[in-house]
């Protein structure tokens, strides 16, 4: 990793998609997305806006799009090097445009902002890093003005382990090829598990209902909560993608977590059997809750 970059920036660059397929497949998907987040905004001509772990910079761009003249866009991510990323990216595009700011920030430290600077808050898959959410909560009530509104979009990932039994990355294990090397993948699962252990413990044990509490606690007086879940049996996976691509920065990819577990035949053979299956239909569950907070007063 070179001096300019980071987890955040490493896993956004190399090791989020793992080829220009899924890449190009995924962004179609965060689009849709974005727009629906931007959408329940209610973002108008003047608005400060602010985008809260912009990432690559999706959201923030599709809420550009609504801004006048006289809006604003503040994109703020952890570090220098993760903002970084839409920096470059709207360099690509040519998008030089006054109204974007760039902020390093946290998301439960916001105190560069003043209090009840902010009229649109945007934020999608930021809190499962976060540790402290109610800070988090409370920063976003805090530089939100009266009338502002919040739209939080976030995986619920302890209601989305209540669907994994049985199933190896959305594969069947009592199954061939998986049923012969279950030995071998639950080596894997085990490190997999205990790399979690380590730096994980913001991910899970909490559900959409736990967002609302963290809200009404921050002062927010009115909340909408949208719950969905989606399971489905679809062959989308490639090989680059299942291998050697990272389900969040603290990750490890699929070879590295085999590799450190398994000798080099073990290795030969549970690859053997994973290039077969991933040609069969995976079976993936999506939870997802979409927060809209509004602040009266």
């Amino acid at each position: 990793m070179s001096i300019n970059e980071d987890i955040w920036s490493e896993w956004l660059r190399k090791r989020r998609f793992g080829d220009e397929n899924h890449r190009a497949y995924a962004t179609s998907h965060y689009k849709k997305l974005a727009l629906k987040i931007v959408d329940k905004a209610e973002i108008f001509k003047t608005a400060a806006v602010l985008d809260i772990g912009a990432g690559d910079g999706l959201v923030g761009l599709t809420a550009l799009a609504k801004l006048g003249a006289d809006g604003k866009l503040i994109l703020s991510d952890i570090s220098e090097a993760a903002l970084d990323i839409p920096k470059k990216i709207f360099a690509q595009k040519k998008i030089q445009d006054p109204r974007i700011e760039f902020l390093i920030s946290r998301a439960e430290n916001l105190f560069s902002l003043p209090k009840s600077s902010i009229d649109r808050v945007l934020m999608r898959s930021v809190l499962l890093y976060v540790e402290d959410k109610q800070s988090a909560f409370n920063e976003i009530f805090r530089t939100l003005r009266p009338g502002g509104i919040a739209v939080i979009m976030e995986p619920i990932n302890q209601r989305h382990l209540e669907f994994r039994n049985g199933l190896f990355r959305g594969y069947r294990l009592d199954r061939e090829p998986l049923l012969s090397v279950q030995s071998l993948l639950q080596k894997v699962t085990d490190e997999s598990n205990r790399q979690a252990n380590k730096t994980q413990d913001s991910f899970i044990g909490y559900n959409e209902h736990d967002f609302v509490h963290l809200a009404i606690n921050a002062g927010f007086e009115e909340i909408e909560l949208e719950y969905s879940l989606l399971r489905t049996s679809k062959a989308l996976n490639t090989w680059e993608f299942f291998f050697d691509t990272a389900p969040n920065p603290h990750a490890k990819t699929l070879r590295e977590l085999m590799n450190s577990v398994l000798t080099p035949e073990e290795f030969i053979k549970l690859e053997n059997a994973l290039k077969k299956v991933i040609l069969q239909p995976a079976i993936q569950t999506t939870c997802l809750a979409l927060l809209v907070l509004k602040r009266h007063i």
